[in-house]
């Protein structure tokens, strides 16, 4: 198994096992975390089409950075590539846009929804995509004199 497969499979486990201790525990400080779960219509606080809408904005600018950084490869095979990515942007600003239209209505499940699958999914690329860059960084770091 690959290690960063490994290191997202290892990272899961952790969050669930912390998880079911708080939830044991349930301390008045940890409230906040288990209200989600308890209905997907009510609105649980600012934070989660914060931390939700942070991550989106965060891939959105990757994304266009990616298209119109200044590292861009301006190779005749990166086109495709770059294509691919134009539409991710686009559909991703279209997310950010029902987002900001539903947190404006107060469509609270529409939020929720949104906000928690954006939370779900960086759980999972988030240590694939830093491990990684550490890779390629200690790769870079061991060819230089």
């Amino acid at each position: 198994m690959d290690k960063s497969k490994l290191l997202s499979l290892v990272g899961i486990a952790v969050l669930i096992a912390a998880w079911f201790v708080l939830r044991a525990l349930l301390p008045p400080s940890a409230q906040w975390l288990f209200a989600p779960w308890r209905g997907m219509t009510s609105d649980h606080g600012w934070w989660v089409w914060a931390v939700g809408g942070g991550l989106l904005v965060w891939l959105e600018v990757t994304y266009l950075l990616t298209l119109y950084g200044p590292w861009r490869s301006r190779k005749p095979d990166a086109a495709v590539g770059l294509g691919c990515v134009l539409m991710a942007a686009i559909a991703l600003g279209i997310v950010i846009a029902v987002l900001l239209a539903a947190v404006a209505f107060k469509w609270w499940a529409v939020v929720n929804f949104i906000c928690f699958m954006t939370m779900l999914m960086a759980l999972l690329i988030l240590p694939q995509y830093y491990w990684a860059k550490w890779q390629d960084w200690r790769k870079r770091r061991q060819r230089t004199p």
